[in-house]
């Protein structure tokens, strides 16, 4: 019950974080600016929080599966 669980919160996070991805790249094609986008400063900042929570989780997975 518990691993069962984990991946669906896993499949939850990554639908999210794909999700934010896809809108900044859709918003990016579609909204003309007239300075020159920093395109790969935004993706690092939407990168960041996935990281955080793949670094967060690591302790418990690791836990949770040695649990088996």
């Amino acid at each position: 019950m518990r691993v069962a669980f984990l991946w669906l919160m896993l499949a939850i996070s990554v639908g999210v974080f794909v999700g934010m991805l896809l809108a900044l790249r859709n918003y990016r094609a579609h909204n003309i600016v007239l300075t020159p986008p920093k395109t790969a400063v935004e993706y690092g900042w939407a990168i960041v929080p996935w990281l955080i929570f793949a670094l967060g989780a690591a302790p418990a997975v690791r836990r949770l599966f040695a649990a088996g």
